[in-house]
């Protein structure tokens, strides 16, 4: 076959296949352009023997999934769905005759979950796997438990450009390893001459734009642009356009992103039957797997688009930022596959060294809502299985907290029920839980549900994101059911996107048993904002104050409406998209909910709770009802209750960063020796507890908390002895090490006792009048010999004159400068010839 001949891989081939027949794990370390995504699967489906089971292939992203299949299936000679198929998010094609199946990752762990064992599957191949998507992950968890229990004989072959093998292999059972170089000519990089340190695409997109006109004037192939989002893709085709319109027969601007018709992205990825040269705009989905013509350049903005989870506030944000140094090298490699080649970077090479190896695994960055519903389902805790990057605790319990709350797992984190109903709909765990709470409504209700859940899996289906008001999404897509022509010309909307929702509409009410209807406006107001408020219990949110534009939601988070918008009608709305910024995040598309409505939450909670009130320094209790961080009702507390008091205190413990402890000057003189010196001498406190700021806090249940479990206000702080408490975390025996290596204070010849200074990052000093230290020779060591005490020495008016950590040399050498030029300024204190023959002291007279 054609496709094994020439390719680097090729070589490695047999090696792969016989080590695969006798392990049941392998990994494939191959460098891009080395045809892993190509060569091996097919090779493995001629050679590999596994009693007639499929091979499944994982890769990371749809559009890769789909052009694969394809690629493959042409290389047999055969249609998609007949020896090589695909599945994706509502798309399958595949046959009986099928044996290599390429899926997304999530489909794999819906498979997994469904069906334990497999059954038919005698190999997975992970491709990608760098990349280190959630999904990918928990699939790779799940596979272990797959294995031990459930099909002892599936295989597992990871295949990845650039990852910790060592760890990998280790995770595997100490699984082997098979590296392969790839093929690439060479690519001459360009990096700018000053650094761009600006985010926004303002800044940085016109840069970008003068090399990627830079790039077409130096190279005859064609160019490939990443970037980091659609929008930026689209903001740099339309100012292309307008340039290069003169040349709109030589120059072809193709963007590439997962929500192009297929055949945008099919012109994007094939060479240009008229000959033109093609700049493809495309975002990290051409970083791999995809196969794209002809490509002699790339022109790099070294930005990606990823979603960060803030576990405080519980919200997810859409932010730009610089790729790693393996993500770089990955698009670099881009311009040689085919011939030698150029790769122009939007940043300069001392930025370069700055960027992080690899990027954050997308488990410790993400909400890990539908990872610990996947748990529950598979009904493991995290904790009981084996993963190569384990989730953040913190992470799993704001999970497991919004899935409670929405009634989809228990208090032992077991799934409901209704978690197992809402499981079936393949829906997100929000949304799923509100058709299943809505499953057994009157028809027009569930039909209402249909419309909100569609509409919720793809919100941007407007051209322009100006109007708030959820309920006019409702409407267009009704109106859009009824005649699309006309509702495409009185709304701003996406026809592909609105499609897609429509038809993702039709398929919940076939679900849900219910035909779609047009609801009235009345019905609407009356009943939206409730279904919402199922789905968003989180989001419900409540003017601060009248006629505020600031919102409190029951996370606790601040939002904005923005001010260029009237406000609702309401003082409570639900959100239904916003950004995900740590403070006063801005409101995107919401919805007025009636106060009466609010009154039927099932999560309102009526409870005895305690406040610290930072205006007053007082922790005060109240009976209290609220919404999460609403408060509906309060009323002074009659009756004291310790467990609500300790609970507020540890809260407020935390939010001031322990400032509300007495500390006094020789406990924090006493914490900042410590830290110095684990600073200065890593090797030797290895094994001595953590204390700086952070491990305090994140240990106060063990230092702490059991010696204020009895207080009962604030002042009764006052009492403990924190000075004892800190000193305690540190084992009695290393006490006396930290008075030998970081010493509390320095005895000058003068017999004078002075604080010695640590701070971290400088050598620790003491700021001593230089008459003082006459006769000194020897600075004292610290820290175990590593470090120097250094002296500021000052002026008889006690300004600093020098900074020294050798007294020895300094009597011999720029004491006599010192002296000269003091002499003149203080003629009655004394500077002598031989400082080192005269008594020590502060006395002006000569000695």
């Amino acid at each position: 076959m054609a496709i094994f001949q020439d390719l680097p891989i090729t070589e490695h081939l047999p090696q792969i296949v016989e080590l695969l027949s006798h392990n049941d794990s392998l990994i494939l370390q191959a460098e891009p352009g080395a045809g892993k995504s190509t060569a091996v699967p097919l090779y493995l489906l001629q050679h590999l023997e596994l009693a007639n089971q499929r091979i499944v292939m994982l890769e990371p992203r749809r559009l890769a999934t789909k052009a694969l299949a394809h690629y493959l299936a042409n290389q047999l000679g055969e249609q998609v769905g007949q020896t090589v198929g695909y599945q994706v998010r509502n798309e399958r094609r595949v046959s009986a005759h099928t044996r290599l199946e390429i899926i997304t990752e999530g489909i794999l762990t819906q498979r997994m979950l469904q069906d334990p064992e497999l059954s038919g599957t005698g190999l997975i191949i992970f491709d990608e796997f760098h990349e280190r998507s959630i999904h990918a992950d928990l699939a790779l968890t799940l596979s272990h438990d797959i294995r031990s229990v459930f099909n002892q004989s599936l295989k597992v072959l990871v295949m990845s450009a650039t990852i910790d093998s060592d760890l990998l292999s280790q995770n595997l059972n100490r699984a082997p390893v098979v590296s392969c170089q790839g093929r690439s000519y060479p690519v001459t990089t360009h990096f700018l001459e000053k650094p761009l340190s600006s985010l926004h695409w303002r800044d940085w997109l016109p840069a970008l734009q003068k090399l990627v006109i830079q790039a077409q004037q130096q190279t005859d192939g064609d160019i490939l642009v990443f970037l980091p989002g659609q929008a930026d893709i689209l903001r740099l085709q339309q100012s292309l356009q307008e340039f290069w319109r003169q040349q709109a027969d030589t120059v072809l601007i193709c963007p590439l992103y997962g929500a192009l018709k297929a055949a945008q992205q099919e012109q994007a990825l094939r060479a240009d039957q008229q000959g033109r040269q093609k700049i493809v705009l495309a975002t990290n989905i051409a970083e791999t797997s995809l196969t794209i013509a002809n490509i002699s350049a790339v022109v790099d903005s070294g930005l990606e688009k990823v979603a960060r989870y803030d576990v405080s506030s519980a919200m997810t944000a859409l932010i730009s930022q610089r790729i790693s140094k393996a993500q770089a090298t990955q698009r670099q490699g881009r311009a040689g596959r085919v011939q030698a080649g150029s790769c122009y970077r939007l940043w300069s090479e001392s930025q370069h060294q700055s960027l992080p190896d690899y990027p954050k695994e997308e488990i410790i960055t993400s909400d890990l809502t539908a990872l610990q519903m996947a748990l529950s389902q598979w009904g493991a805790g995290a904790d009981d299985l084996q993963w190569l990057t384990a989730p953040p605790p913190a992470h799993l319990t704001k999970a497991q907290q919004l899935l409670q709350q929405l009634e989809l797992i228990d208090s032992e984190n077991k799934i409901t029920k209704s978690g197992k109903k809402s499981v079936s709909l393949h829906f997100d765990a929000r949304i799923a839980s509100m058709l299943e709470k809505n499953s057994d409504a009157d028809e027009t209700r569930k039909a209402l549900a249909c419309d909100l859940a569609a509409l919720l899996t793809d919100l941007h289906f407007y051209q322009q994101g100006d109007d708030l008001l959820f309920i006019n999404r409702i409407g267009a897509l009704q109106a859009y059911r009824q005649q699309a022509q006309q509702a495409l010309k009185r709304y701003p909307l996406k026809a592909a996107v609105t499609e897609q929702v429509a038809q993702t509409a039709k398929r919940l009410a076939r679900l849900m048993n219910c035909r779609l209807i047009v609801h009235s406006d009345a019905y609407l107001q009356e009943h939206a904002a409730e279904l919402l408020a199922q789905v968003f219990p989180d989001r419900i949110a409540k003017q601060r104050r009248n006629n505020s534009h600031e919102f409190l939601l029951a996370n606790g988070k601040g939002v904005k409406w923005p001010e260029h918008h009237a406000l609702p009608p309401s003082e409570w709305i639900v959100v239904a998209d916003l950004d995900g910024q740590r403070r006063d995040g801005r409101i995107y598309l919401a919805m007025p909910i009636a106060a009466a409505q609010i009154e039927q939450q099932a999560n309102i909670v009526e409870q005895a709770v305690y406040r610290y009130e930072q205006d007053s320094g007082q922790i005060n209790g109240y009976q209290s009802r609220n919404l999460g961080a609403i408060t509906l009702q309060q009323t002074p507390l009659q009756e004291f209750d310790q467990q609500a008091f300790n609970r507020c205190l540890y809260q407020a413990l935390q939010q001031t960063r322990l400032q509300l402890l007495p500390w006094s000057k020789t406990t924090l003189r006493w914490l900042q020796r410590v830290r110095w010196l684990r600073n200065y001498a890593p090797e030797q406190t290895e094994d001595w507890p953590d204390l700086c700021e952070q491990a305090l806090i994140d240990n106060m249940d063990k230092w702490l908390v059991p010696y204020i479990s009895d207080l009962q206000s604030l002042s009764d702080l006052k009492r403990i002895d924190l000075h004892g408490l800190i000193q305690a975390i540190l084992p009695y025996e290393l006490w006396q090490e930290v008075d030998l290596q970081a010493p509390e204070s320095y005895q000058t010849p003068s017999g004078r006792v002075i604080e010695i200074d640590y701070q971290i990052g400088q050598l620790p000093k003491v700021s001593v009048v230089l008459q003082e230290l006459f006769g000194e020779l020897a600075s004292p060591p610290l820290a175990w010999g590593q470090q120097k005490l250094s002296f500021e020495l000052l002026s008889p008016a006690r300004r600093p004159i020098q900074v020294t950590a050798d007294l020895a040399n300094f009597w011999q050498s720029s004491y006599f400068e010192v002296a000269k030029e003091m002499r003149g300024r203080y003629p009655k204190h004394r500077w002598p010839e031989q400082p080192l023959q005269e008594k020590a002291g502060t006395s002006i007279k000569r000695r």
